[in-house]
């Protein structure tokens, strides 16, 4: 019975470059089945709450009292503001939460 001889020198190792930058892996289709986004709803109560202008109050004056700046009250309030200037008594505002 023959004898195999061992190879006179081992098998030469091939090194891959990978083509493509590392991805993170992504879902199969079943996967994404068991595994649905969680949506977290946005309620306007989430982002904002509501504020009634008293006599002698600025834009400035309310931000101060709830830690935000004015120009983020003004932002929230664009379509019922003509401008920062005008507010009015019993108007009222929201206020985007810190």
């Amino acid at each position: 019975v023959p004898v195999a001889s061992p190879r006179s020198s081992p098998p030469e190792a091939t090194t891959v470059a990978a083509t493509e930058p590392d991805l993170p892996p992504t879902l199969t289709d079943s996967e994404k089945t068991l595994f649905p986004p969680v949506l977290t709803p946005t309620r306007p109560e989430d982002l904002f709450q509501l504020y009634t202008v008293r006599k002698g109050d600025t834009l400035y004056s309310i931000a101060a009292r709830f830690g935000v700046s004015w120009e983020a009250i003004w932002a929230a309030n664009k379509d019922r503001l003509a401008s920062p200037e005008m507010i009015r008594t019993g108007q009222e505002l929201r206020i985007p939460k810190p």
